[in-house]
């Protein structure tokens, strides 16, 4: 096979021996002369031979420049076509604030490093990293960069990392300076992490993060209490959100001191302890003013004391990892509204049950609780009717004993107020599938349910008494006291004096979602059959996030 060029495609000059003839050939390969009759040829080709070759390297010549001709127009066509491309590409067109909204999903928010600040990778002044790394694409990208303050607002300051990275203590303030510079007035998230074996206030950047101070709105401190107290004497007048984690290996000296950098600060609403309750014995804080409250060690007698004073709070999350030791008196606490719970480790078995007997929740709306796959459920007992509770959230186990849904049953039926329940478990038993149906002539369990959710995976059931389960409850029975549509839809006020004595009236199922999950299957043709029947009753939701 003949070769071709790579540039134009044409293909090569075969070679000589392929066009000579055969007898050509056979007269080369020896020493004798040709015949009498093969030599007028001969003479011809060498008399004419000369001018004929110069006719062919004339139209190689010409045919050369056509296809140079063509060679040429065809790469201006190519380059037209993708400068044409490239000029009318959808993103030319993006308005600079639509390019801030896509630059600022390249960069930390409050809400991932509040979630996940253990397993930050990176740190904000990575030059290889955006926002920096925005600047260094084309100019417009680099004015756009440069223009939103927003972008340079999220400060991730790790000096353990430097450390590691051998990164100079010059280096780091040149570029904290830089970022700061270029967010400008704009709020600021921060998050700060050093070492409990060097002091953050004799780091040069600390300068620069402390004439920062009253523009921070969202702070993440994972430090030693002697580097949180540095910090004082500074005005926090933006300072919304606060999450502390004292290092654990704080010299003995350092646990025992009481901070209060963050006292007077008037903005504060929303705070958080990381791995155990220190940072509510060692810092002073505005309690009172609080409006979100979580620890990561409520078992701690340092929760209870602060738990005491926080008059304003709406929303309250605990986390439970040891045995939790109840307060003298029942603590009231009117305010809140959202309560979220978990315990952690085997050994504190029964703290959320403890707990809800020492608050006092008469405002209660919506409840979420968390227990681990390992134990014998012990659910909540309310002295009174929580009468303002309609959203419940449950995830736990419910096949490690039997236990767990006799005692979910039992609970469930001090909550009649319920609307919205979510259910996080592997195994829907057969058992919990028949404690929530409604039978007629007994009083149904979560008799205002609206909403049923199933989080964050599809659990197993048994077909049939998920089935029936379902069925009962969208369907319903005069005996029990069925409502009529417009009733379901109604936003009906009850009053707190009649709610207390009076139950609920009975209304039908709304909804069903399930969340992160593929639509459930079924191999029976019945089963299909009644599935798509209770689809057509229900608002079934797949919810992907």
């Amino acid at each position: 096979m003949p070769d071709s060029c790579g540039f134009c495609g044409i293909e090569s000059v075969p070679d000589q021996q392929t066009l000579r003839s055969a007898r050509i050939a056979e007269l080369l390969r020896q020493n004798g002369p040709p015949l009498d009759a093969e030599k007028p040829a001969l003479f011809a080709a060498i008399i004419e031979g000369p001018e004929k070759l110069a006719d062919i390297e004339k139209k190689i010549a010409e045919a050369q420049q056509v296809l140079e001709g063509l060679l040429r127009e065809r790469e201006l066509v190519k380059l037209q076509l993708a400068d044409a491309k490239t000029l009318l590409h959808p993103i030319r067109s993006l308005s600079d604030e639509i390019f801030h909204e896509i630059f600022s999903w390249c960069v930390y928010d409050w809400g991932y490093i509040r979630a996940s600040a253990g397993c930050l990778s990176a740190e904000s002044l990575d030059p290889q990293r955006p926002p920096w790394t925005l600047t260094r694409v084309s100019y417009r990208w680099h004015d756009v960069a440069l223009s939103s303050s927003r972008l340079w607002s999220t400060v991730i300051f790790d000096s353990c990392r430097y450390s590691e990275l051998k990164v100079t203590d010059r280096t780091c303030s040149f570029r904290l300076s830089t970022q700061l510079a270029r967010a400008r007035e704009c709020d600021l998230t921060i998050f700060i992490r050093s070492s409990s074996s060097s002091d953050l206030h004799n780091h040069p950047a600390f300068a620069l993060l402390e004439a920062s101070a009253y523009r921070w709105k969202s702070l993440y401190a994972n430090m030693p209490p002697r580097s949180l107290a540095a910090f004082s004497g500074n005005a926090f007048p933006r300072l919304c959100d606060l999450v502390v984690k004292v290092k654990a290996r704080s010299p003995s000296a350092q646990r025992s001191m009481i901070v209060d950098t963050f006292e007077s600060a008037p903005s504060l609403q929303t705070f958080r302890t990381i791995s155990d309750a220190d940072p509510c014995r060692i810092l002073r804080l505005p309690w009172s003013s609080l409006t979100s409250y979580t620890c990561a060690d409520a078992s701690s007698e340092h929760n209870w004391a602060v738990m005491e004073r926080l008059t304003s709070v709406r929303d309250l999350f605990l986390y439970f990892r040891n045995y939790t030791a109840s307060p003298d008196a029942p603590i009231p606490m009117p305010s809140v509204r959202r309560v979220g719970m978990q315990e952690m480790a085997k050994f504190c078995s029964g703290a959320i049950s403890r707990v809800f007997d020492s608050l006092v929740l008469s405002s209660l709306t919506c409840l979420n609780i968390c227990f681990p796959e390992d134990r014998v459920v012990h659910f909540p007992k309310t002295a009174a009717p929580l009468i303002h509770l309609t959203k419940l959230g449950i995830s736990c186990d419910f096949l490690h004993d039997q236990e767990n849904v006799i005692n979910f049953i039992e609970f469930l039926r001090t909550t009649t107020r319920i609307e919205d329940l979510r259910l996080g478990a592997p195994t829907l038993p057969d058992s919990l599938l028949l404690g929530m149906t409604v039978v007629a002539d007994q009083t149904p369990v979560l008799p205002s349910l609206r909403i049923l959710r199933f989080y964050p995976g599809l659990p197993s059931f048994n077909a049939i008494p998920f089935f029936r389960m379902l069925e009962s409850r969208y369907k319903g029975d005069a005996r029990t006291g069925k409502v009529k549509k417009e009733l379901c839809d109604a936003d009906i006020k009850i009053e707190e004096d009649y709610a207390e004595n009076h139950p609920p009236p009975r209304v039908l199922l709304q909804e069903l979602r399930f969340k992160r999950v593929p639509k459930p299957s079924f191999d029976k043709a019945e089963e299909i059959m009644r599935w798509d029947e209770i689809c057509d009753e229900l608002k079934v939701i797949y919810e992907s996030m």
